[in-house]
């Protein structure tokens, strides 16, 4: 096991409310940080179902903001998990 590995947390956002979305989305993390598992330490993972990504206020999304500080890296699936529009990124990058 490597000493130093990468502090990571994970962000996910589905859209929809629909179990199959959102398994397939959780699925596709899960394997994500398994094949990155010798190097990440997840430490938190955030998630905002059945949200907008062109809404800023989001529970996973503060919550992951309020972590910051602690982590190296934001991991998500999906730029667009942040943010679909770029005016909601500009708010992200401002806060």
């Amino acid at each position: 096991m490597k000493e130093n590995k990468i502090k990571v947390v994970t962000y996910l956002r589905v859209g929809s409310c629909n179990s199959d979305d959102i398994s397939r989305n959780e699925n596709e993390m899960y394997r994500l940080i398994d094949s990155h598992k010798d190097d990440w330490d997840v430490i938190a993972q955030f998630e905002d179902l059945g949200c907008s990504g062109r809404k800023f206020e989001r529970d996973g999304l503060s919550q992951l903001f309020e972590r910051l500080d602690e982590v190296d890296m934001v991991v998500t699936i999906n730029p667009a998990m942040i943010a679909k529009d770029v005016l909601v990124y500009k708010d992200i990058y401002q806060k």
